[in-house]
């Protein structure tokens, strides 16, 4: 039975590769419910890529994106340590993710544009930390945004330009629950959302704490990555808005290296969906 809902919002937070299990749950959500069209979808960080190709009817070719970029160290902690320096903009090869989603496994921008559902990416402005969400593909380079909200503050100095405008990391403006009231603004009535996880380990949460006091991050921008570290994320319990949650917990982490602990987050994604036994009555009602 086909369930297209036009009145259903999907959403998920950050969380780098631990987006595999919104990867793995979409398309549970496909093959289970032949859920294909929702009025929205939003994601940012780590869950962008998967809504991208979701919006863009390719589910299937974003598994295959996330085993290019495992496979050919898209995250490599030894690069860090270049000439006997501590350098964390060598962490991601920013270079590796434009060529996967634009060439090597390059996401359909007429798809997302034709597609009833609105695919919206959360993004962080550089200079002001205010949230922007953008969802006109027509007229916003599609992969730049990607990058952008994938883009971290102690990385590849932190920001990438779409169009003239320079962004960072989603997730630090852009919370779960956050985007979660934005698609609810958006007159969204129904909310299933794909809970990944993207709590601040102590480590992560220090890091971004002391970059935010650097001199060549703008103030505004500093004030917002101290809010989110300092923030606790809000828990929407309505009948309108549906967690799924991981049925066990995810071998991969944010800067995960494994192709193995990446795949085995996907299939928990997809199985969080195909056992849920209350899911199938929130979609129909």
């Amino acid at each position: 039975m086909e369930l297209t809902h036009p009145n259903l919002g999907i959403v998920a937070p950050g969380g780098g590769l631990r987006g595999a299990f919104v990867c793995g749950a979409l398309e549970a959500l496909i093959d289970q419910y032949n859920l294909t069209a929702p009025k929205a979808v939003l994601g940012c960080s780590g869950s962008a890529a998967p809504f991208a190709y979701y919006a863009a009817n390719q589910s299937e070719v974003g598994y295959e994106a996330y085993k290019y970029l495992c496979l050919n160290k898209l995250i490599d902690l030894k690069r860090i340590f270049t000439n006997n320096k501590i350098k964390f903009s060598n962490l991601f090869n920013f270079t590796l993710l434009r060529q996967t989603f634009a060439q090597e496994y390059p996401i359909n921008i007429q798809n997302i544009i034709q597609n009833p559902t609105t695919l919206h990416i959360a993004l962080t402005e550089y200079e002001t930390g205010k949230p922007i969400y953008l969802s006109n593909w027509t007229n916003a380079p599609l992969v730049d945004a990607l990058l952008a909200s994938k883009s971290i503050p102690v990385v590849n100095d932190g920001k990438i330009k779409v169009n003239d405008t320079y962004f960072t990391d989603g997730e630090l403006a852009c919370p779960l629950d956050k985007n979660i009231a934005y698609l609810k603004s958006l007159g969204i009535q129904k909310i299933l959302v794909l809970d990944c996880g993207s709590k601040l380990t102590f480590a992560r949460r220090l890091l971004l704490k002391v970059h935010s006091h650097r001199d060549r991050i703008p103030r505004l921008l500093g004030n917002t990555i101290r809010e989110y570290c300092d923030s606790t994320l809000q828990f929407y319990d309505e009948p309108d808005v549906f967690y799924i949650n991981p049925m066990k917990p995810l071998p991969a982490g944010t800067f995960s290296t494994s192709w193995d602990k990446v795949r085995s987050t996907m299939d928990i994604g997809s199985d969080s969906i195909i056992c849920n036994p209350y899911l199938k009555e929130f979609l129909n009602k």
